[in-house]
């Protein structure tokens, strides 16, 4: 009997399979309490998932379940996308998404409790762990939808604070500062960085900076505090990897004392607006690329190349040789000679790092000229076989100690 009903379960609704799985799940209970055997109360099968008729009832129950989830998540997400988020009380921003979801889990999941507790709920739970899954999925490429707003971003946030969302929120945290960066005001002035008199004049960054505060003071009362904290970092990552960009394939860029001096007072009025948000330890830590490329263009002796290209490479940094050289043609106080002098030495400290990490090497090395390049590569300047490397502060008070004491190179900045 049950193996006739299953074959014709594609014309039974939902509601009607779960009828006859409920009724046989409360007969094998009853004749059990009766003291009947197992094997003489289940239809001449051992497990209710090895009987056929029970097996195609609850195959075309999940095949159809799993549909009617898939849409509605769809649905949920699609609906989240088109409407504004709602405001809390405190003003945090959120969306009714998440809730729906869990709503109609729950329902679909309470729906087949009552009917049984055997293989088809097992079947249900496992499916509703992969529709999370899914949501969840589904969630994270919304992210990338340049039509979503920054309101509905910081929303997501809010809405993914459980542990188990946690890869959504970080994800739209992601989102919000691209969102802060993609601002057309300011693409427009960063467009500017190095080669204009808007950016010696200190308005290209002071731009910046006021554009991205305005943008933090809506983020602020939008979204959970440490997220918000979280969205600040990765905003200043990004521009300080922007900034660093920037300069190193600027084309235009002619170094002076005053360029020089513009660098430092853009990376202290990006730390004012930053140190705001973030503690300042963290700040100094993400613009200490910016002060290592400001080192650099600045150096005026071939030690205070290497030391600042070192540093540069080490905090995994991909200025190349070739981009070094650009920069030092950048400067009109510089010869060919210097130029060259250095060059044999940072490439050969660029190849040097590259073996290191393992990276492919893109640049052809010359003989070494001067005990740094040994330095670099032994960490001993007294050492003249194979020594162990030195940390990152070790090398720098060496190298301080033996710029001290060479020449300078033909001109200075």
């Amino acid at each position: 009997m049950l193996n006739m009903i299953g074959s014709v379960a594609g014309r039974l609704s939902n509601v009607d399979i779960l009828k006859v799985i409920g009724w046989v799940t409360s007969y094998r209970e009853v004749v059990g309490n009766l003291g009947i055997e197992d094997a003489d109360a289940s239809f001449g099968y051992t497990a209710e998932s090895d009987t056929p008729g029970l097996a195609m009832l609850a195959d075309k129950f999940m095949e159809r379940l799993e549909e009617q989830m898939a849409s509605w998540f769809r649905m949920i997400v699609k609906d989240d996308l088109a409407r504004e988020p709602l405001v809390k009380d405190d003003g945090r921003l959120w969306t009714p998404g998440a809730i729906d979801f869990f709503r109609s889990v729950h329902d679909q999941v309470a729906t087949v409790q009552e009917c049984t507790s055997g293989h088809l709920l097992h079947r249900a739970g496992q499916l509703v762990v992969k529709q999370l899954n899914d949501y969840l999925e589904e969630q994270r490429a919304a992210m990338e939808d340049p039509q979503r707003t920054l309101e509905q971003m910081a929303a997501c946030i809010n809405n993914n604070v459980a542990r188990g969302f946690l890869e959504v929120a970080k994800a739209a945290v992601d989102a919000c500062a691209a969102a802060v960066l993609s601002d057309d005001g300011i693409r427009a002035v960063m467009s500017r960085m190095y080669h204009s008199e808007e950016w010696q004049r200190g308005e290209v960054v002071g731009t910046l900076v006021a554009t991205v505060d305005d943008y933090f003071r809506d983020l602020a009362s939008w979204v959970d505090r440490n997220f918000f904290k979280r969205i600040c970092a990765a905003a200043l990552k990004s521009i300080v990897g922007e900034v660093h960009s920037r300069l190193v394939n600027s084309s235009k860029a002619r170094i002076t004392q005053e360029f020089i001096e513009r660098m430092e007072a853009d990376e202290a009025a990006i730390a004012d607006c930053f140190s705001a948000h973030i503690r300042a330890d963290k700040v100094h830590q993400a613009l200490q690329q910016l002060q290592d490329i400001r080192d650099l263009v600045s150096s005026d002796s071939v030690e205070g190349y290497v030391l600042a290209y070192t540093a540069l490479l080490r905090a995994d940094s991909q200025l190349t040789p070739g981009q070094l050289e650009k920069l030092m043609q950048a400067r009109s106080d510089m010869s060919k000679h210097d130029i060259n002098e250095v060059m044999v030495q940072c490439r050969d400290v660029y190849i040097s790092r590259q073996r290191e990490t393992g990276a492919p090497c893109s640049s052809q090395t010359g003989t070494p000229r001067v005990r740094t390049a040994q330095l670099i590569r032994q960490g001993n300047a007294s050492n003249t076989g194979e020594g162990t490397p030195m940390s990152a502060s070790k090398l720098r008070q060496t190298m301080v100690s033996a710029m001290l004491s060479r020449p300078r190179l033909s001109r200075k900045l």
